[in-house]
């Protein structure tokens, strides 16, 4: 198979160096473990590439397809396992205590990670 023919195996954006902040999560890939202050949030694999994806490039809609390939290395032949991945991310967050709703997504289209500026995606106690 030439280079050419396996274009589709590479992603269209890879991850770049995360910015800082109160709103980031600290990653860490070779846990695949997001923390959120002192809310450590583990993932599989394949979840903790699509949020490394999507947090690396913060307010940019990052496609399905483009989903699909930077989380299992091959194109997309159904949005149900994006779909899944993302389900259980927000649902390990929410779990965590840390904002899911930071995770957007953009109707039929694909997703976009949207932390707050003035919110760090923890909730404080009253």
């Amino acid at each position: 198979m030439s280079p050419r023919d396996r274009s589709w195996l590479r992603p269209a954006f890879s991850p770049v160096a995360e910015p800082s902040g109160p709103a980031w999560p600290e990653l860490d890939a070779s846990a695949c473990t997001a923390r959120f202050h002192d809310r450590l949030v583990e993932f599989s694999r394949a979840e903790f590439a699509v949020l490394e994806l999507l947090a690396a490039h913060p307010h940019v809609l990052i496609t399905r397809e483009e989903l699909s390939v930077h989380g299992w290395h091959e194109p997309l032949t159904s949005t149900d396992r994006v779909t899944s991945a993302v389900k259980r991310i927000r649902q390990r967050l929410a779990r965590a205590g840390v904002d899911a709703d930071q995770l957007t997504t953009i109707h039929a289209l694909g997703y976009r990670w949207d932390p707050r500026p003035t919110h760090d995606g923890v909730p404080r106690s009253a």
